[in-house]
C-alpha cells in the first residue's frame, strides 16, 4: 500500500494544479446537492463533527510526515510523505467505515439511517481528498514548510515507560471516577436498546482489523480495550453534564449512540497512528521498550495538536446554543481529552513497556488469515528508488 500511495502523491504533486481544480468543482456540485436534500439537521450534527475529527487527523498526519522528510524534490518528498503516513489514514478510515455501515443497517428509523449515510460519505470523502487533494495543496507549500528534525525523547514518555505501575494505577482510577457518572444517567433507554449489539459487532470487526494493520493479537485486544474506557468515562462526563440540566429536558435518545461513534472516530485515528510509529521505530531495530518511546515521541505532538485543536472546536459548538450539538461539543471534548491525554498518551505506552516483546505475538495460522499488510509508517519504502517519474 505504501508504494502505492507514494506514487499517487507524487503525482497529484506533478499535477497539483488539475487535482485541485477537479476538487473545487467536485465541492461544488456536492454542495450543490446537499443544499437541495431535505436531511434532518440533527442528524447531521454526527457527519460534521467526525469530518472535523477525520480532517484534521488526517492532514497533520501527513504535514507532519512531509516535515520530516529530507528530499530536496518537491515531488519526491511529498511522494514519501504520503506513502508513510497514508498507510496509516486509510486504515484509520477503513476502521470507521464498516461501523456507519453497521449503524445503517441496524438504524431505527430515519435518524440513525440519514446519520450512518452521511458520516459514511464524509469520511470516505476525507480519506480520498487526503491521499489526493493533500499532495496538491502540500506541492504548493512544501518550499515553505520548514524541515523539522526528528523528534527528541519527552520526559513524559521516558517517566511513563519508566513507571508503568503508578501510571496505569492514577490512569485507570481517573477514568473510573469519570465513568461514575454513569450512575446519574437520564439517557433514554428504549430507544438505546440495540446498542449492546451494535457495540459488539463494531468491536469485533475493529478487533479484527487492528489486529491486521498491527500484526499482533495482544495490542488490538488493548486497542479495543482503551476504546471502551475512553466511551465510559466520556459517557460518565456527559451524564453528569446531563443531571445537572433543567429537570424536564430530557437528553436527546440518540446522544450515548452518537458520543460513542465520535469517541471511536478520534481513538481509532490516535491508536493506529500511535501503533504505526511503534511499529515503524521497531522495524529500525529498536529494543520493544526502547521502540515504545520512540514511536511514542514520533506521535505525540500530532496526538497533542489534534486534541487541541478539536476541544477548541468543541466549545464553539457548545457556545452555539443548539442542544444536541452543544452537548455532542461537550462529548468530543471529553472524549479527545481523556483518550488522548489519559489513554493513548498515558495507559497505552505504560501497558506497552509492561509487556515489552509479548505485544507483537502472532499465531502463524491467525498470521496466515490476516493478508492484507497495511505496511504501517511505509516501511517498504526505505531504500526505494524513486519510481514515480
Amino acid at each position: 500500500m505504501s508504494l502505492t500511495l507514494y506514487r499517487i502523491g507524487a503525482y497529484c504533486s506533478r499535477q497539483r494544479e488539475r487535482v485541485t481544480g477537479i476538487w473545487l468543482v467536485v465541492l461544488l456540485v456536492a454542495g450543490v446537492v446537499v443544499a437541495r436534500l431535505d436531511l434532518d439537521p440533527q442528524a447531521l450534527a454526527l457527519p460534521s463533527i467526525l469530518a472535523l475529527v477525520v480532517a484534521v487527523d488526517y492532514g497533520l498526519r501527513i504535514v507532519s510526515a512531509l516535515r520530516r522528510d529530507p528530499s530536496p524534490d518537491r515531488d519526491e518528498a511529498v511522494g514519501r510523505a504520503m506513502g508513510s503516513a497514508g498507510p496509516g489514514v486509510v486504515c484509520a478510515a477503513m476502521a470507521v467505515l464498516p461501523a456507519m455501515v453497521q449503524l445503517v443497517m441496524a438504524g431505527q428509523g430515519g435518524f440513525l439511517v440519514t446519520a450512518g449515510l452521511a458520516t459514511f460519505a464524509v469520511v470516505l470523502a476525507a480519506v480520498l481528498a487526503a491521499v489526493t487533494l493533500m499532495p496538491s495543496l502540500l506541492a504548493f507549500a512544501a518550499p515553505r514548510l520548514s524541515r523539522r528534525p526528528a523528534p527528541t525523547e519527552s520526559r513524559w514518555g521516558a517517566f511513563v515507560t519508566g513507571h508503568p505501575a503508578p501510571v496505569l494505577v492514577a490512569g485507570l482510577a481517573l477514568l473510573a471516577v469519570a465513568a461514575l457518572g454513569l450512575r446519574e444517567s437520564r439517557f433514554a433507554r428504549p430507544e438505546t436498546e440495540f446498542l449492546p449489539l451494535y457495540l459488539v459487532l463494531m468491536l469485533m470487526l475493529t478487533y479484527q482489523h487492528l489486529a491486521m494493520a498491527f500484526r499482533s493479537v495482544l495490542l488490538a485486544i488493548i486497542s479495543v480495550a482503551g476504546y471502551l474506557l475512553s466511551v465510559a468515562a466520556t459517557l460518565g462526563l456527559l451524564a453528569i453534564v446531563v443531571s445537572r440540566g433543567p429537570a424536564g429536558a430530557d437528553p436527546h435518545p440518540m446522544l450515548p449512540v452518537l458520543a460513542i461513534i465520535v469517541v471511536f472516530g478520534v481513538a481509532m485515528d490516535h491508536q493506529i497512528f500511535l501503533g504505526a510509529g511503534i511499529r515503524s521505530t521497531l522495524a529500525d531495530g529498536l529494543a520493544p521498550e526502547a521502540a515504545v518511546r520512540a514511536g511514542f515521541d514520533r506521535s505525540r505532538r500530532v496526538m497533542a495538536v489534534s486534541a487541541l485543536v478539536l476541544t477548541s472546536v468543541s466549545i464553539i459548538l457548545v457556545a452555539g446554543g443548539k442542544p444536541l450539538t452543544g452537548t455532542l461539543g461537550l462529548g468530543l471534548a471529553a472524549g479527545v481529552l481523556l483518550d488522548v491525554f489519559v489513554v493513548r498518551m498515558t495507559l497505552m505506552p505504560a501497558v506497552l513497556a509492561v509487556l515489552g516483546p509479548r505485544i507483537w505475538w502472532l499465531p502463524r495460522p491467525l498470521e496466515r488469515t490476516l493478508a492484507l499488510d497495511f505496511d504501517l509508517e511505509g516501511g517498504k519504502l526505505r531504500g526505494h528508488p524513486r519510481t514515480h517519474l
